[in-house]
């Protein structure tokens, strides 16, 4: 594993040109993120192959049962207060990832961090990086099981990882209502943020997802 510097204005096509390659590139975001990645790394309390291995006997469909019932509880809500109403895929202009050029001032950063790893499979970036267990973002194990699984029903891969977010291209984004809401609902159970802070109501996040190829999450 190697933490590096990389030209903003080239670093997309870098990561992009090696999704599929078993030597990758993430972005992780600005320089100033050095110390906090180097500690995240350092603070893994298990190998990677036991995070891997652990995340093999995640049940996701029983986890996202158990992440509803346990937001309800504290919420004291039913997750059906957060659907909102249905109004279709939203019309918008093509998404950029946020290391991308801003979209209404063109500006980039000069340099940005970034990391190369080792892995076959895209997932196990979440394994090496020791992911997630702050906040309500889950641990790493369960982030591994959740990109597994997505990668296989929508060929979603990770491009962009920082310590508290994550950017991902989407292959095979769902193209109905059907899909787009259950899709919708996993997320939202995955990352309460992307309502709570961001869409308002699950629907409207569904509509966000609909022939979208990219996924953004983050945890506050």
């Amino acid at each position: 594993m190697e933490i590096f510097e990389l030209d903003g204005n080239r670093a997309l096509d870098t990561v992009v040109s090696e999704l599929d390659s078993d030597e990758r590139t993430l972005l992780c975001g600005p320089l100033e993120l050095r110390d906090r990645l180097d500690f995240q790394i350092e603070e893994r309390k298990v190998s990677l192959d036991e995070i891997v291995r652990k995340s093999e006997d995640v049940d996701v469909e029983a986890w996202f049962e158990d992440r509803c019932r346990k937001f309800e509880s504290e919420r004291g809500m039913s997750v059906e207060n957060l659907l909102g109403e249905w109004v279709g895929e939203v019309k918008r202009p093509p998404l950029l990832y946020t290391l991308s050029p801003n979209p209404i001032t063109g500006d980039v950063k000069k340099r940005v961090l970034a990391i190369r790893v080792h892995v076959d499979r895209n997932w196990k970036i979440l394994a090496v990086l020791n992911f997630g267990g702050g906040n309500e973002c889950p641990g790493p194990e369960i982030h591994c099981a959740i990109w597994r699984y997505w990668e296989a029903k929508y060929k979603a891969k990770i491009l962009v990882i920082g310590c508290d977010l994550l950017e991902a291209n989407v292959g095979c984004p769902p193209s109905s209502d059907e899909a787009a809401m259950a899709l919708a609902m996993e997320q939202f159970l995955y990352c309460h943020d992307l309502v709570e802070q961001g869409c308002a109501s699950i629907s409207a996040l569904g509509g966000n997802l609909m022939n979208s190829s990219i996924w953004y999450f983050w945890w506050d």
